[in-house]
């Protein structure tokens, strides 16, 4: 039988992975529609700005279910801009070694999802329980 807060833990995690594909939807579509008028790193980081406000709604709200507030958007911001630097250098990476863009935005996504979630869960959104 499962304990109350292992399903709580579960319940959790299927929200962050709906969320988090509806997030990657976002990105992706910006980052295709954007790369037509600028570089791929130049929509990749725009992209990626542009969801950190999606994301960071749809994980307050939906996810962990605490309050939007000021000091926890800048945190998950400042976590965020660092997985940015991960995202454009990894897709440079893959780009140079003549990767479809698309193929290697999904496999960066792939990274920066894992790492996001820890981060949000152990930084951000963190429970006083």
């Amino acid at each position: 039988m499962m304990m109350k807060n292992e399903k709580k833990n579960s319940q959790e995690l299927l929200r962050y992975l709906f969320w988090g594909v509806m997030a990657v939807g976002v990105n992706i579509v910006l980052f295709m529609l954007l790369s037509y008028i600028v570089s791929p790193i130049m929509a990749n980081t725009a992209a990626f700005i542009i969801c950190i406000f999606f994301t960071y709604f749809t994980n307050s709200i939906f996810v962990f279910r605490k309050p939007c507030q000021i000091k926890s958007f800048i945190q998950f911001f400042m976590v965020r801009i660092g997985g940015l630097f991960i995202d454009d250098i990894g897709l440079a990476l893959l780009l140079s070694l003549s990767m479809n863009k698309l193929l290697a935005k999904c496999i960066v996504n792939a990274i920066i999802i894992v790492m996001n979630y820890i981060l949000s869960k152990l930084v951000v959104f963190r429970s006083a329980d």
